[in-house]
């Protein structure tokens, strides 16, 4: 139990903090601003999941094997579009081609045994609109809100969802979101020690992603039910509009944790 809780916090922190630590020393001569910290961030979540459940195969067979694929992926797509000149004309069609990727491979197997071409086809439209979404409003808090409070944010958000797998019967898909929250905990404070030098509002594009995949996995395979899911993936965007409207960012903070702690709750009841 304890090594479970070591390599599902320490390590990931540990990596995170690291690798932020040695882009934000490359970042001071011009290098790594744009991709260090969603990189660190991406890497202490491998990490993590690859000390709980080990390596996974070259070709993964079960969902959340391709959770490490989609953090790198991610990170490395924020990082082109922090150096790659005029992203905004290319950056939602390669996110969205990402996140369509991302679905088809997390769902193949219901996808190929349980579900019809139109049900399936449908399932997957949906988490990537999900997921879309919650990139948009999860980017919109990191804009409006300084280090701490974005980093406390997706901290409550995936510890939350933690929590309501535990509840829905899956301590594997708890301990790989309580990794991802580590991973953003060991990332964050990396940055706050740097003193600006690395920025950190990048990882929205790898904690968005994971946040809605890990909690797609949760529903579709195990008992995690959908309302719940829904209101532990909508607290940043309530997050977004508390911070820009309603009293600065803590207060934003402060609105989610009550909304992902009510996800929580609906995940206990099974409702």
């Amino acid at each position: 139990m304890l090594v479970s809780l070591a390599l599902a916090t320490l390590v990931p922190a540990l990596v995170a903090a690291l690798g932020a630590l040695a882009a934000g020393a490359l970042g001071r001569r011009g290098g790594a601003a744009a991709w260090g910290a969603p990189v660190a961030v991406a890497l202490g979540y491998g990490a993590g999941q690859v000390g709980l459940l080990g390596l996974p195969p070259l070709v993964p067979v079960e969902a959340s094997q391709w959770l490490p694929h989609l953090a790198l992926a991610a990170a490395l797509l924020a990082g082109a579009e922090g150096i790659v000149p005029h992203p905004h004309r290319w950056r939602w069609p390669v996110r969205i081609l990402l996140l369509l990727i991302a679905a088809a491979l997390l769902l193949r197997p219901l996808l190929a045994y349980s579900w019809g071409p139109a049900a399936g086809a449908a399932r997957v439209v949906a988490v990537v609109a999900a997921a879309g979404v919650v990139w948009v409003v999860v980017a919109g808090a990191a804009r409006a809100m300084t280090t701490l409070p974005f980093a406390v944010l997706l901290i409550a958000c995936t510890s939350a969802l933690s929590i309501a797998s535990l509840f829905a019967h899956s301590a594997s898909l708890a301990q790989l979101a309580g990794c991802l929250a580590a991973a953003v905990g060991g990332g964050a404070t990396a940055a706050l020690l740097l003193h600006g030098a690395l920025p950190f509002a990048p990882v929205a594009a790898v904690a968005a992603p994971l946040l809605v995949a890990l909690a797609a996995t949760a529903h579709f395979y195990t008992d995690l039910p959908l309302v719940a899911a829904l209101f532990i993936a909508a607290a940043p965007a309530v997050a977004w509009v508390a911070a820009r409207r309603a009293g600065g960012p803590w207060v934003g903070v402060a609105t989610a944790m009550l909304l992902a702690a009510a996800g929580v709750a609906m995940a206990a009841h099974g409702t």
